[in-house]
């Protein structure tokens, strides 16, 4: 059960502008409460008894086409409100169901049914929701981004003012039409829900959310809904084992499971799993082109036990966290279906602005599954400089002039073990061909590796075509055969190296390369790669290296993640590309550019 305190943070939302549009409890519902077993003197009542929300979290995210957020719906309690002319005699007590738009969107109409049976919803035969006849209901004034409605406690057999009540699981159906301006004079309409469950499981995907009502005795009312920069955020994996709840078939019956929220089950994890996953905010529609890292995740899988554990990224803290682990991909309901709803996962923690949490699974076998929910506020400061907000301009990056274009020569390049790689600039582009056999770069094993030194945080990019020698596939043909970006250290007696690559590594398929060298020990990771080209980049801040590679076009998608405090402040970096086969490695990379950045957080390396 959550406290005041944690239902205030609980309902935290971004911050918005714009009109304000309040919408009153309708004059008259002919609905009664029940009055009668007050008894006649009701100055006799115990008025410190009230009804409060018992969930997790006192709002939904409001979804318009079933996947775009634009904002939250919201509900709370004033057990104050006269409701008598609604209700009877002496009754007090509203719902306040409020909803609130963000990124632009605005509200034209909106349309709301509460009860506490879904039957009180009203549908047509087939279940469908009849929203001409919800009784809460209007137009919204032009450029509305908020609107409430007071829904009396009694529309759900409850009041402010008994002496004590049964718990009361209340239905909330919240329907809006949406509009944003397109900017060129069009504007792009949809229609929204409230989210939770879809009233049917075929036909229409409007939707209904839950909120379970209790009595409460001696308590001060909640202090009504912050709004603050909070958003929900999820653990990607990222490497491939990861599956977004939009589009995904869990239920293995071939079809879409039609889940409108966005987010990931990620696994299997064999028993000996350690991975390290980012876990992002306002990642709408499994984008995490449009969301904010938040931190990271650790999980360690011995078999029996599962260990995960919250690292917050840059200011962002956390006010919620629900985590599942388990050999289904999700948790199930009360009537045994999978659910993505957080509320229902098996760990649910209300936390007060936490930096880093653990949670341990204990009695686990086989392979298992994580979902990690959290809710994540903060962030903000300083966005990188400008004069949009009147500082001053952003200053040169120091490291801009590392930057190689390949219209010159290699001056700017250092060769390691030249023996072992020929490398070549002409016609915009660079060129790495490996000569020799064996020359690659694993455990102790040393190859070539074209670097500039860099100190401190940065990001290096490059655009990189892996090919044979005849410009075809290296797949298929002999294996180990991979191009990329390296990071190592230069003075290191042992090996202490990262390194990214795609390529040809044996695994049937082409594949992306990452291989994390620690005094000479490796830990290699692949994934599918579906293509001869990438744009990769590694990003180095503090102990963390990332790996990250996209299509030109896409989104950045981390790949790797490892912690290396044993790299020095001042590295080396760079292309490479290696092969190791028995005879000379049928083997290019070649690189149209290389790039540089000073940053200073891990969320600047998904910024371009």
């Amino acid at each position: 059960m959550m406290n005041n305190k944690s239902m205030s943070r609980g309902s935290r939302r971004i911050g918005f502008v714009g009109a304000v549009t309040t919408l009153a409890v309708p004059a008259a519902l002919g609905l009664g409460c029940g009055t009668e077993d007050r008894g006649d003197d009701l100055g006799d009542l115990d008025n410190d008894r009230i009804v409060e929300i018992a969930n997790d979290t006192t709002c939904v995210t409001l979804y318009a086409g079933q996947t775009i957020d634009v904002g939250s719906v919201c509900v709370s309690i004033d057990n104050t409100v006269d409701t008598s002319g609604q209700c009877g005699a002496g009754a007090t007590g509203v719902m306040t169901v409020q909803y609130d738009t963000t990124g632009g969107w605005t509200l034209s109409e909106t349309h709301l049914a509460v009860g506490d049976a879904l039957s009180d919803i009203p549908a047509n035969r087939k279940g469908n929701p009849q929203i001409g006849h919800f009784p809460y209901a209007g137009p919204a004034a032009d450029g509305a981004t908020s609107v409430s409605y007071q829904v009396p406690l009694c529309t759900v057999g409850l009041d402010g003012a008994d002496e004590a009540c049964d718990p009361v699981n209340a239905f909330f159906a919240a329907h809006a039409v949406v509009e944003h301006d397109n900017g060129d004079g069009s504007v792009h309409n949809e229609t929204a829900w409230g989210d939770g469950e879809r009233l049917v499981r075929k036909g229409s995907w409007a939707e209904y959310f839950n909120m379970s009502l209790e009595c409460k005795v001696g308590e001060e009312p909640p202090p009504p809904p912050e709004k603050d920069n909070c958003e929900t955020a999820f653990a990607l994996a990222g490497d491939g084992t990861e599956t977004c709840f939009i589009g995904a078939d869990f239920d293995g019956d071939g079809q879409d499971d039609g889940i409108s929220r966005w987010g990931w089950s990620n696994g299997p994890l064999a028993a000996g799993s350690s991975r390290q996953w980012p876990v992002y905010a306002a990642a709408g529609q499994c984008d995490i082109g449009r969301g904010e890292l938040v931190g990271y995740l650790s999980v360690d899988y011995d078999g029996a036990n599962a260990q995960v554990t919250f690292d917050r990224v840059g200011n962002y803290v956390l006010a919620e966290e629900q985590v599942y682990i388990g050999n289904e991909p999700l948790p199930r309901d009360v009537n045994g279906d999978y659910t993505v709803a957080p509320g229902q996962y098996p760990i649910v923690i209300d936390l007060d602005d936490a930096t880093q949490t653990s949670n341990t699974v204990t009695g686990l076998s086989g392979d298992i599954y994580v979902v990690y929910h959290a809710v994540a506020c903060g962030g903000g400061g300083d966005d990188g400089g400008g004069s949009d907000d009147g500082g001053d301009p952003k200053p040169p990056d120091p490291l801009e002039s590392l930057n190689d274009e390949f219209d010159g020569d290699l001056s700017l390049w250092d060769i390691y073990n030249p023996q072992d790689i020929s490398v070549s600039v002409a016609n915009g582009q660079m060129t790495i061909e490996p000569t020799s056999t064996g020359g690659g770069w694993y455990m102790g094993y040393q190859g070539g590796h074209v670097n500039q030194t860099v100190t401190g945080n940065f990001t290096i990019t490059t655009y990189v075509e892996v090919t044979n020698l005849n410009g075809g596939s290296t797949f298929p043909g002999d294996p180990y055969r991979v191009g990329g970006l390296m990071v190592r250290d230069p003075d290191s007696p042992t090996v202490n190296s990262y390194h990214m690559a795609i390529g040809n590594m044996g695994t049937g398929s082409l594949t992306v390369v990452s291989k994390s060298t620690d005094d000479s020990y490796s830990t290699i990771g692949n994934q599918a790669w579906t293509d001869d080209l990438a744009e990769m980049r590694l990003c180095r801040v503090g102990d963390d290296i990332q790996g990250l590679i996209r299509l030109p076009g896409d989104p950045w998608r981390i790949i790797d993640w490892h912690v290396r405090p044993d790299m020095p402040e001042t590295v080396v970096t760079g292309p490479v590309a290696y092969g190791w086969n028995d005879t000379t490695p049928d083997l290019r990379a070649t690189c149209d550019w290389v790039r540089f950045a000073t940053i200073e957080t891990l969320q600047d390396c998904m910024h371009d």
